[in-house]
């Protein structure tokens, strides 16, 4: 029910109550607009209900002082009969009771419900029905106010009439019987609400009750013996008043003398106040004197203007409102609905509703109509309605039932609105706001207010998504947002808020939220308040975005990065590395600075009877942690946590939650008290992927180890293993190259005796070549130093020359040894001798080219040499020197068959065959030896 309509029932009521003077009309009116108001047909009204028991049928003796509705009823009033108890005693009630009411004193009692109203101490008012009306209305409550105010008008009222009684009673009687009864008048009067003045003939007031003392203003004694216009006559009125007056005083008669007028009065403070005045004229001691009732109208008047405000209103107003009857006639229509729908009142008074209605809604108005017969008010019925011009429009229609004075309904009265702006802002609101809720969504962003005055929290559907909490269970407050925000953060967002509202400059943070199974999200807020013209806050606005994917992806590529870093600087480290011990330590330093772990350390798999892991390695805060555990690769107690089960299972064990991760049980206490709070554990292979230890990492934070760092850190366990792995390789290899060293520097010298002990043995045979070979070797060694090869090289150029001739050991002595010159096939026999030396050495296992020194020693740079012909480069290095070094001595040295050449000869024939027979660089260094160094093949 709208508060309007209430309001207008209250106030029809009050005018109906204020508007009587008289009880027995008063009680009539007043019961015939309940009547109407209730739809209840009948009722009757009792003022004095006795308070004595009843009798045993439950009825008690009353007299029913007024009734409508009901002949019979109507027929008792003033009479005394007999009524149920029940019905008349009690607060007020609306109720059926087809029992109780069957006592009533009619001669077919078909009344089954009842409204009782108590008039607070002045009796009950009692409305009867066949049913129970259907009605909106909070019936027994909406009527105590009216109730309160009956019983006072029924006080003012009774003595009214008594006054009245008063009056008629000193006119027709003598003067004695008057002042018999004026100590009676003097009780009415003061108990009246209305003033009651009199005037003597001469305009002075000679009588003035309370009433008028409380509503003019002006105390008895400051009234009495004044002029009545002088004191409350309005200046514009005094020369009528006067003039009227003066012609009473000598007649008793006037215009005004008998009747009720609504005129000003003066009140003492100076402004006038609305009365309504009653006159009657008393002749006293032969004068005439005015007597007055005056009531105060002020609120009368203020609802009268109220009440042609909303006529005003109704008239004036961009609403339709119109009035029809139960068959659909239009029998009202305003200026607004002329304008709403096009049709002039003269057009459609007279015409049916059904004019405004579009032809694919035929039973709307039927169905409307229905629920008005019913007494149903129809609120903000929204529809269509055809303008004259053909336009459909939708309107809003409240639709209320229309009453005769015996409460029936006879009619409804319809206002519409147009809501065509509204239709297309809520379209355009419902878009945006649909847009915006998928703008949210997509962007996992929602919208806060805060009102801080009330307190009071709204949040957008996206916000309670993103925090995951069900609206009808969150309680909106700061606090309950609080609440909501991971524990580690509260202190931080609260301290934001708080200084951005202290200091007026907008927030923006991010912080993480706490979901109920343990999920951390990360959000960005941000705020700005806004403040009144004190600078006192009023209302915070801010959004919150779901940035979980975007942080999570951040984090994982800082994890990402610092481990790509530390994989990095590792595998520098492992490229660096010569030693284990210090590979290890270095590994771990590096993941601690620069991959940010609390603590790294490395342990090795003993093979003792508790199959410990002992650490060989560690860096970090607080590695004392590891002088307080134990840790076994076994199948134990101590070995079921991640190292040991890493090592023995061949695959890494990751503890994201120390604190709640059982497998981490024995060490826990330990782990938590230094910080730690999660930990990975990778296997270290050895070449047959059998793990000999681990490497170890923990973290601060819960979920430390995402994939793409464990990736990371996998591949840096592998390369870790595999530097230890080459580390020890290493080192065996240098053992086993410094044994090899050692055999070989045996088996050269083993080598050594024997070439040596092979070239003594091809001299024996030459006695004018003794020594040739030995002198040669020395040569050579000296030509090979200058030229800058190797020590090694040397060792097996000095070995070739040493047994360069040794193909000469199958050319018979004879030939050898003949003095004089050699024949063609002899000499050809002689240069046979290279070739022999080679096929005798080529099988020979040397690590020096030794064989081919020996074929190649007669071998010219220009090829005209034997036994192959070989030209430059072809020819070895070690040959071309062996050459030059076997000429040089054999010229310089007796031979049988013509004595020595000296020196120059022979530093003069290579000099003279320098880059034709000889390398030109061997000749050089040669003739430098002897003619610059002081070389000498003696020495």
């Amino acid at each position: 029910m709208e508060h309007s309509y209430i309001l207008s029932i209250l106030y029809e009521m009050a005018l109906v109550i204020g508007g009587e003077v008289s009880v027995k009309p008063l009680l009539n009116k007043v019961l015939q607009r309940l009547l109407y108001h209730t739809s209840f047909p009948a009722g009757l009204v009792c003022m004095q209900v006795p308070s004595g028991e009843a009798d045993a049928a439950g009825l008690i003796e009353i007299r029913i002082d007024a009734a409508v509705g009901d002949y019979e009823l109507a027929g008792l009033v003033g009479q005394t009969i007999r009524l149920p108890v029940r019905l008349l005693r009690g607060t007020a009630e609306r109720g059926e009771d087809a029992a109780l009411l069957a006592a009533l004193p009619t001669e077919s009692s078909h009344y089954k419900a009842y409204l009782r109203l108590p008039i607070d101490g002045q009796g009950v008012i009692v409305l009867l029905s066949p049913q129970l009306p259907d009605s909106d209305l909070p019936l027994t409550q909406l009527f105590q106010p009216v109730m309160a105010n009956l019983a006072k008008a029924i006080l003012l009222c009774r003595s009214h009439d008594d006054y009245a009684g008063g009056l008629i009673a000193a006119r027709d009687t003598s003067q004695l019987a008057l002042a018999t009864s004026e100590e009676k008048f003097h009780a009415i009067s003061a108990a009246v609400l209305d003033a009651l003045i009199m005037v003597d003939d001469t305009s002075a007031l000679v009588y003035w009750n309370p009433a008028a003392e409380r509503i003019l203003g002006y105390s008895a004694e400051e009234a009495l013996g004044k002029s009545l216009h002088v004191l409350l006559t309005p200046q514009r009125y005094q020369s009528t008043a006067i003039r009227g007056f003066n012609a009473f005083s000598s007649s008793g008669q006037g215009p005004v003398i008998g009747k009720t007028m609504e005129i000003e009065a003066l009140h003492k403070n100076g402004h006038e106040i609305p009365v309504e005045l009653s006159i009657s004229a008393l002749k006293l001691n032969g004068h005439w004197h005015a007597v007055g009732i005056l009531r105060d109208i002020t609120q009368r008047k203020h609802a009268e203007q109220e009440m042609r405000l909303l006529a005003a209103i109704v008239e004036s107003t961009d609403d339709a409102i119109l009035s029809k009857s139960l068959d659909g006639t239009i029998l009202t229509w305003n200026a607004g609905a002329e304008h709403l729908y096009g049709y002039s009142a003269s057009e459609v008074k007279g015409q049916s509703i059904s004019l405004l209605v579009p032809a694919d809604r035929p039973d709307e108005i039927p169905g409307l109509l229905e629920r008005i017969r019913h007494g149903e008010l129809v609120k903000y019925y929204e529809t269509v309605r055809v303008r004259k011009d053909g336009v459909h429009l939708p309107i809003s229609l409240t639709v209320s039932p229309l009453r005769d004075a015996a409460g029936r309904i006879v009619g409804s009265s319809a206002i519409g609105r147009d809501i065509t702006e509204r239709k297309r802002a809520e379209e355009e609101l419902r878009h945006s706001e649909a847009g915006l809720k998928e703008a949210e969504r997509i962007a996992l962003l929602g919208n806060w207010e805060l009102d801080l005055v009330s307190n009071a929290l709204s949040w957008s559907d996206e916000i309670f998504r993103i925090f995951e909490l069900d609206p009808m269970l969150f309680g909106a407050t700061y606090e309950a947002f609080l609440n909501a925000i991971h524990p580690d953060d509260r202190a931080m967002v609260n301290q934001a808020y708080t200084d951005s509202v202290k200091n007026r400059v907008p927030y923006d943070i991010l912080h993480r939220l706490l979901m109920q199974d343990g999920r951390i999200k990360y959000v960005n807020e941000r705020c700005e308040t806004y403040y009144d013209d004190t600078g006192k806050p009023l209302k915070s606005i801010g959004t919150v975005q779901d940035i979980t994917t975007r942080r999570l992806a951040e984090l994982g590529m800082q994890k990402s990065n610092r481990a790509l870093h530390a994989l990095s600087t590792c595998n520098g480290v492992l490229v660096r590395a010569t030693e284990e011990a210090h590979l290890l330590d270095d590994i771990c330093s590096a993941l601690v600075s620069i991959g940010g772990y609390q603590l790294a350390w490395v342990g090795f798999a003993e093979h003792d009877a508790g199959k410990n892991v002992r650490v060989v390695a560690r860096a970090g805060s607080h590695i004392d942690y590891l002088d307080h555990i134990e840790i076994s690769w076994g199948d134990n107690a101590k070995g079921h946590g991640p190292t040991g089960t890493a090592i023995r299972t061949g695959e890494f064990q990751v503890v994201q939650d120390i604190l709640h991760d059982p497998q981490f049980l024995p060490w826990r206490e330990q782990a938590i008290a230094r910080g730690y709070a999660s930990s990975i554990a990778f296997p270290l292979f050895d070449d047959y992927n059998h793990a000999f230890g681990a490497i170890n990492l923990y973290g601060k934070e819960p979920d430390a180890f995402d994939a793409d760092e464990i990736k990371l850190l996998h591949e840096l366990a592998g390369d870790l293993a595999f530097g230890i792995r080459m580390l020890r390789l290493r080192e065996e290899r240098d053992h086993l190259h410094q044994r090899q060293q050692h055999n070989d520097e045996t088996v050269k010298q083993a080598l050594a005796g024997t070439i040596q002990a092979i070239a003594v043995t091809v001299e024996k045979r030459d006695p004018y070549t003794a020594g040739h070979q030995r002198r040669v070797a020395n040569l050579s060694v000296a030509i090979a130093m200058e030229l800058g090869l190797s020590e090694d090289r040397i060792t097996g150029l000095r070995l070739g020359a040493t047994i360069h001739d040794i193909g000469k050991i199958y050319v018979p002595a004879e030939i050898l040894t003949r003095p004089g010159q050699l024949t063609q096939i002899e000499f050809d026999f002689i240069k046979t001798h290279p070739q022999v030396g080679y096929d005798i050495m080529k099988d020979v296992k040397l690590p020096w080219p030794v064989a081919k020194m020996i074929l190649q020693h007669h071998e010219h740079v220009d090829g005209s040499g034997y036994p192959q012909g070989l030209k430059g480069d072809a020819i070895l290095l070690e040959a071309r020197i062996l050459t030059v070094s076997d000429v040089a001595e054999a010229m310089m040295s007796h031979r049988p068959y013509r004595p020595a050449l000296g020196l120059e000869a022979a530093l003069e024939e290579i000099d003279k065959y320098r880059g034709s027979h000889y390398d030109p660089a061997v000749v050089d260094v040669c003739l430098r030896l002897f003619r610059e160094k002081g070389f000498s093949l003696s020495g």
